[in-house]
């Protein structure tokens, strides 16, 4: 019969579960598929150009999509801060020299760039105003003010997530793409997030601690 383990081995037991507890993580997450959408006039959507058109006059809109896979976060894992980074590519202006508005919001995604994300109704992850005058290749970073878009696309089948950035007034804004052929990046999610091990991946390396200290006592 095997013996109760010893002091040792709670010992041990203690400093695997509390070196096995939560830890802060990061990813960076690049879309796998984005584009800029209109409805005025006629429908368009552009997924191939090397630029991402994000501009207002009157009703017509060009929205820009992003659509994330956040698949490699770990299942369970707690998101706990996030940063869309985005970089100048182009054209943007407003009237009267006013900052160029923006505002992001999310919800789940199905990988594709589609006309119907024009007017999909998502959650707002922020508000934010560029001032004129950034040069070309310049990074814009927007740091989200919500991550329950992200919570649910993870606690979802599928890990899709979509954002959309919008503007107002007369405002224009121009971005790099995934298709830019230059060297500046293009749009990413930079996450901070905690993962917890499973309790049935802990369980399994306790019971497997305890069993080779109590076999080994037994051998004694």
């Amino acid at each position: 019969m095997i013996g109760c383990p010893s002091r040792l081995a709670w010992l041990l037991l203690l400093a695997l579960l509390t070196t096995s507890s939560a830890s802060a993580l990061s990813i960076t997450v690049v879309p796998d598929a984005d584009g800029w959408v209109k409805t005025w006039g006629t429908n368009e959507v552009d997924t191939a150009g090397d630029t991402l058109v994000l501009s207002r006059s009157g009703g017509l809109q060009k929205r820009v999509i992003l659509e994330f896979d956040l698949d490699d976060i770990p299942e369970g894992a707690t998101i706990d801060s996030v940063v869309l980074a985005v970089v100048k590519n182009g054209t943007m202006s407003n009237t009267g020299g006013n900052p160029v508005p923006n505002h992001l919001s999310g919800y789940p995604g199905d990988g594709t760039v589609l006309i119907g994300d024009h007017d999909t109704a998502g959650t707002n992850v922020g508000d934010f105003a560029e001032t004129l005058g950034l040069a070309n290749g310049s990074e814009i970073v927007w740091t989200l003010t919500s991550v329950v878009p992200l919570q649910d696309a993870m606690d979802s089948a599928n890990d899709l997530l979509t954002l959309q950035i919008v503007t107002d007034s007369f405002a224009i804004l121009h971005l790099v793409s995934l298709e830019t052929a230059t060297a500046h990046a293009p749009p990413e999610l930079r996450i901070e997030y905690t993962s917890v091990p499973e309790p049935s991946t802990l369980l399994l390396l306790s019971l497997g601690l305890v069993a080779m200290i109590a076999a080994k006592r037994r051998r004694r």
